[in-house]
């Protein structure tokens, strides 16, 4: 074997081991799970389901309530999001949610809608 192909396959090696040693990734806007659905908040159950006047009501007596995060600090816009609840989203924003809050950091409103809608269409729906 000639230095080049052993250097070749030398790099080949480093490289496939270097990658393969990688933790997975998570994967990128995961949506809540039927066990974080059943943990929510009445105001988080209203955006899952889409419960429009729950979330009028609220926004009228303490505002301060829709910014309220569940345990991957998603805001109730983040989850009206990925349950495709157009009323409830159009509410929110109305009402002044915040659309570029995170979720853990990573994720804005508007993304998750992107991916939601990327989600359906691969679906054919």
């Amino acid at each position: 074997m000639n230095f080049h192909a052993f250097a070749s396959a030398a790099v080949s090696l480093t490289v496939t081991a270097a990658f393969t040693a990688l933790p997975p990734s998570p994967p990128a806007q995961l949506a809540p799970s039927s066990e974080g659905i059943a943990a929510y908040t009445s105001l988080h159950a209203a955006a899952q389901f889409g419960d429009v006047s729950a979330i009028q009501g609220t926004a009228g007596k303490q505002p301060a309530a829709l910014e309220a995060v569940d345990r991957n600090s998603r805001m109730l816009l983040h989850v009206a999001n990925f349950a495709r609840q157009r009323g409830a989203v159009a509410e929110l924003l109305d009402t002044g949610a915040n659309s570029a809050a995170m979720d853990r950091g990573r994720y804005d409103a508007v993304s998750i809608a992107a991916g939601t809608l990327d989600t359906m269409a691969s679906c054919g729906i």
